[in-house]
């Protein structure tokens, strides 16, 4: 009996140890995506910047 419980036991705290681990892996999903999409912004705003500073370009180039 003594053995039986201390298996269960073991069982559970592997299963607190898993659950911790998924709790762990979701947050860092959850980092990098946030990560992601900031890095897609700035992105966004450089080819935003580039297309205004080529149209400088090409308005200065033909004076």
């Amino acid at each position: 009996m003594k053995d039986h419980e201390s298996r269960i036991r073991e069982i559970r705290n592997k299963a607190k140890t898993d659950s911790e681990q998924a709790l762990e892996y979701i947050a860092e999903s959850k980092r990098s995506a946030r990560r992601a999409r900031i890095l897609t912004a700035i992105n966004i705003a450089l080819v935003i910047f580039n297309a205004v500073m080529f149209a400088i370009y090409l308005m200065t180039e033909n004076r």
